[in-house]
């Protein structure tokens, strides 16, 4: 996650491969955070998802749900990392 309100992801999925997606992110006054991210490198089907996590006070994320809004809205939990 950028202050510009721009994020890039890194993600892993049961296929193995890396995946990146751009897009962007907002943290509500109730500390939720949203982003909607599409996919820059899946030979498939455009892939966009929508992020929504409970942002805590120590910069950590809880609760983590991602749904694919062009393909079905299939949805699955999501395992946030940090990387510095």
């Amino acid at each position: 996650m950028y202050p510009d309100g721009s994020i890039l992801v890194k993600s892993l999925p049961a296929d193995g491969h890396n995946y990146y997606s751009v897009g962007t992110w907002t943290l509500s006054d109730v500390n939720v955070f949203s982003a909607t991210i599409t996919t820059i490198n899946f030979d498939g089907p455009q892939v966009t998802q929508t992020i929504t996590a409970n942002f805590l006070k120590t910069g950590e994320m809880t609760n983590g749900v991602w749904t694919d809004i062009k393909n079905g809205h299939q949805t699955g939990k999501l395992v946030m990392k940090r990387v510095n």
